[in-house]
């Protein structure tokens, strides 16, 4: 059987083109399977979960990253979001030993992801770890949940070899200069977009 055409989900197999579908209407209705949130001005105890991805977390990642690509258009991102292109996508990376594919989880709920990958240059046998995505809802940043994924990122690129860790800051979307400075990091390269 190829993973392509079946996905597991917990003790059930679910054939790709069903899943497929199941997912784009998900994505479409997001707010079906929000869990209410009530706040009543005090502080309450957090449950606060960082694993990394397996294949059952691929409904909640594709509405996370939808989420994602819509923030980051309305930031000046032409970033468009195809519900094949993730499937296929996160299919290729969440079992590949060269990506760590982290999702954070607050009150049992998928709030953010991760996504970082080692490398080696064409020129080089320098193991390079570069952080690919990175994003948490805005209703739990500033809990340090992106610190604490970063962190684990850093474990994980050092055990596999690498010589630096490469992480970006998308303007715009929020602005993350001074905290990777105070986390160690020092800015090493601009880059510049221009749409076509």
């Amino acid at each position: 059987m190829e993973i392509k055409n079946f996905i597991h989900i917990e003790d059930e197999i679910m054939p790709y083109p069903i899943l497929s579908s199941f997912i784009k209407w998900i994505a479409k209705n997001p707010d079906m399977f929000e869990q209410a949130k009530v706040t009543n001005g005090i502080d309450q105890k957090i449950d606060t979960k960082i694993r990394k991805v397996t294949e059952q977390d691929i409904l909640d990642l594709s509405i996370l990253s939808k989420q994602f690509a819509k923030e980051a258009k309305q930031n000046g991102y032409n970033l468009s979001f195809k519900q094949d292109k993730f499937i296929d996508s996160f299919l290729a990376v969440v079992n590949n030993p060269d990506y760590y594919y982290l999702v954070a989880e607050v009150d049992g709920e998928a709030v953010g992801f991760f996504l970082g990958a080692i490398y080696r240059p064409m020129f080089s046998e320098d193991i390079i770890a570069a952080e690919m995505f990175w994003w948490i809802d805005k209703d739990n940043r500033g809990r340090k949940i992106a610190i604490q994924m970063l962190s684990s990122f850093e474990v994980w690129a050092k055990e596999a070899g690498a010589t630096q860790v490469n992480v970006s800051d998308l303007q715009g979307v929020k602005n993350l200069g001074k905290l990777y400075e105070r986390l160690g990091y020092t800015k090493s390269e601009v880059t510049y977009r221009k749409d076509l």
